[in-house]
Order: structure tokens, then sequence, then C-alpha cells
């Protein structure tokens, strides 16, 4: 009884679905001291004279633009920019880090979004244009922003955010990008448009982020050598079950 037993538990344990996490994001703690297989791009809009930027960079701090964003004390990715006092007209920075990957081509159990942001930000005017987040696309299609760490907060001052963990369960969003390829954008805004009453001047941000990875557990099939040793053991169970009758 207790082989019979024994050869029905190997069974059972050889049949069974495995369980496979997988980080989809490398570097993503920016621990190699730079932005490898991250790629780094900055856009500019509107009247940006007389401003400052500093692009996406890997520091123990972040001291871009003569405003420094909280330290964790470790390596991080920073990005900053300020705009001067301009009247009756709008500019813009935009800085991205991207990184594509490719979804595994299985139904994911589950799909989880997390990183650390921090950042500083000062302006004047009805609120500070600034903007921290991560968003997700396909090629040039947007599927949604995640994790926002600030969206044009308001009144306008001073702002200091500590490092913040956030997540986000983006499982049924990869699900339905089966075998694709996505991009992961961390995106640092900073803009000013005081064309009107409500408006935004002077803006001065230092945003960044660490920690990044996108966490999916997959059902990992079993072999097709796994089925033939559970057949296999079955059939001696089978066996040795009827020489018992017998």
């Amino acid at each position: 009884m207790k082989l019979l037993s024994c050869i029905t538990a190997i069974c059972l344990s050889a049949a069974a679905p495995a369980f496979a996490d997988l980080n989809l994001i490398t570097n993503g703690n920016f621990e190699t001291g730079n932005l490898a297989w991250w790629t780094p791009v900055t856009n500019s809009y509107g009247n940006t004279s007389q401003s400052c930027e500093s692009p996406f960079a890997v520091g123990t701090e972040g001291t871009g633009c003569g405003i420094s964003a909280p330290s964790n004390g470790t390596l991080a990715a920073y990005a900053a920019a300020s705009f001067p006092a301009i009247s009756n007209n709008t500019g813009e920075y935009t800085f991205y880090l991207q990184q594509t990957f490719a979804v595994p081509n299985v139904t994911l159990l589950s799909a989880l979004l997390t990183g650390s942001e921090a950042a500083t930000i000062t302006g004047s005017g009805s609120f500070i244009g600034a903007d921290v987040d991560m968003a997700l696309f396909n090629g040039n299609t947007f599927l949604g922003n995640f994790n926002p760490l600030l969206t044009n907060p308001g009144p306008a001052g001073t702002y200091h955010i500590g490092w913040t963990a956030e997540s986000a369960d983006v499982t049924s969003l990869l699900n339905a990008q089966q075998g694709q390829s996505l991009t992961l954008y961390l995106r640092v805004v900073s803009f000013y448009d005081t064309r009107s009453g409500i408006s935004s001047s002077n803006p001065a941000i230092d945003a960044g982020f660490d920690n990044i990875a996108l966490t999916v557990t997959e059902s990992a099939a079993p072999e097709p050598g796994t089925f033939l040793l559970g057949g296999g053991v079955l059939a001696i169970a089978g066996f040795l079950r009827r020489k018992r009758r017998g």
C-alpha cells in the first residue's frame, strides 16, 4: 500500500505544472552605473530659450538644473529641467528612458510593474507643469500609463516627494499582447504655459527612477517526457494492484 501511495505521489508531482517567475526588464536598478539596455530620449517643444535641460543619467543623486531630487543612497536614473519666467508663451521638455522587451507567448498568471520614484519640483502660477510616471507602448500605440508619482500638482510652490515604491497589475494588458514587443517608458515632463489666467510659470523639476521591474509568472507546460513518465508510473501502479489481487 505504501509503495502504491509513493508511486501515485511521484506520478502527480511529475504531472503538476511548474510556475516560473521572470523579470522582463534588464538593469532596472541601474547598478551597472550607466544606462545599459535603456535608450534615453529628450524632446523639446515651444519656447525653451534660457531654459535648462539635464537628460537622464545615472548617479547617486539628482543635481541637474540647480534643483536636487531626494537621494536614496544608491544608483538611480535622474532627469531635470527648469524654465525662466516667460510671459504669454509655452514650452516643454520631455525626458524618456525606453526599454523594449518581448511578452512571453503564453498566458501569464500574473504581471506586476514595480519601481521607485522621487522628485523635487517648484514653480509659480495656478499649478506646476510636471509629470512623472511610467507608460507602455506597442510601437507608437499607447497602451496605458502607470504608477504616476505626480501630475500637474497645485497650488504652485515647492514639493519634495521622497522615494515612493509603486506597483501596477498589468496582467490583462500583457496577456492581450502575447508574443508582441512592447516598450516601457520612464517619463519626466516639465512645461510652462502662461497664455491664460490658469497658468504655470518658471517650473523646475528633478526626478529619479530606481528598482524598475516587470515580473511575470507563467505556468510552465510539462515536457513530453513528463507525460511518458507519468504514464509509465501509472502502468506500474496498475500492474502491482492486479498482482496483489491475484
